[in-house]
């Protein structure tokens, strides 16, 4: 995988674990906007590819602007868990279809003895709306960032097939020991990452830097 940022000269191998070091604010706030952009279709500014041709960064890869940020119940992973689980579950359509039969009855039950007779109600409840309503999700109450990033490689590797993860200043919020973690787990779950920080921090072996230095030019370590 490679990843171009065209305006500003940038180009990035996956071989090694990509730190994009951005000191130029300006240059900080043009790259993460390039890469904001093409999160929501718009990749003019930017070429991501694999194998020598081009894939669409939407598709493929996630960017998060802050760990402190991430949403382990995003709507889009919440959506596609349900997906996931009522393709699963079309095997015990029976199951349902008798929980179904006793609520049906216990509705009946209530309404003869309301005193309102124009009550309604679905006679059949789909997957989704059982998982609503037991309110199905990721559970991350306990989880500090080390454990929420790991679990968000999990889940977009895992459930949405993301490719690549852009993290951006990751490092200022955890140590070398989290951050070679983390990178573990990526790498166990085949997916690339991406670390765009506003500063140096002490290169971890399996690191390759970018710096872009305050005249906009790039280093390589």
């Amino acid at each position: 995988m490679n990843l171009v940022i065209d305006n500003q000269g940038i180009n990035v191998s996956f071989e090694r674990v990509p730190v994009l070091v951005l000191e130029n604010p300006q240059v900080m706030t043009e790259v993460v906007t390039c890469l904001v952009n093409a999160s929501s279709g718009d990749e003019k500014d930017m070429v991501l590819s694999e194998e020598n041709e081009p894939v669409s960064f939407q598709k493929n890869a996630e960017l998060i602007l802050s760990p402190l940020l991430i949403n382990l119940n995003d709507s889009k992973i919440i959506k596609k868990l349900y997906k996931n689980l009522q393709d699963d579950a079309q095997e015990y359509d029976e199951i349902k279809a008798h929980v179904n039969t006793q609520m049906v009855q216990l509705f009946e039950t209530l309404q003869a003895h309301s005193a309102y007779a124009e009550i309604k109600y679905d006679l059949e409840i789909d997957w989704e709306n059982i998982f609503k309503m037991y309110h199905i999700g990721i559970d991350d109450e306990e989880a500090d960032i080390t454990q929420r990033v790991i679990s968000l490689i999990k889940i977009l590797a895992g459930l949405m097939h993301i490719r690549l993860i852009c993290f951006v200043n990751l490092k200022s919020f955890l140590t070398n020991e989290s951050v070679m973690e983390i990178y573990k787990m990526a790498e166990y779950y085949g997916v690339n990452l991406l670390l765009v920080e506003n500063r140096e921090y002490e290169k971890i072996e399996t690191e390759q830097i970018y710096i872009v230095d305050m005249d906009r030019c790039v280093i390589i370590k």
